[in-house]
């Protein structure tokens, strides 16, 4: 009788080659989720928010970006050329772990006119005692 070569188990590989298909399935899915699950800007530019405004407006909540000057703390990062079609504000306030902010049209903010004593909102221009009824808010007085 002849010395046959023993048959090698293939389960092994089977089982190798499932957990590799896995876990780069799981790479893929896991990128096409974040890049598909983030919110509007497509675009998007990192920079830190600017704190300490130095100006009784910026402390009001009125500003500009990209505007270093106003500000105690600035974060490196200059106004990009050219500007995005939106952009994604976020305001944070110390002590507080969730801010306030939105997504905004960047040419529709430029076309807007906003009368005196009033602010640019998606809904259109409101007085401060508008935009306080439409959020609940109050005196703290």
């Amino acid at each position: 009788m002849l010395n046959q070569p023993r048959k090698r188990p293939v389960w092994p590989f089977v089982l190798m080659g499932s957990v590799l298909g896995l876990a780069a399935l799981a790479a893929v899915g896991t990128w096409v989720y974040g890049a598909y699950s983030m919110s509007d800007p497509a675009t998007t530019i990192l920079a830190a928010m600017a704190s300490s405004p130095k100006t009784s407006e910026g402390k009001r909540g009125v500003i500009t970006l990209w505007n270093a000057d106003d500000f105690l703390k600035t974060s490196s990062g200059a106004q990009p050329k050219p500007l995005p079609a939106s952009l994604d504000i976020s305001v944070t306030f110390p002590g507080v772990v969730d801010g306030t902010g939105d997504v905004f049209n960047v040419r529709k903010v430029k076309a807007a006119h906003v009368p005196d004593g009033q602010y640019w909102t998606r809904d259109g221009s409101r007085t401060a005692a508008q935009i306080d009824a439409q959020l609940n808010c109050h005196d703290s007085n």
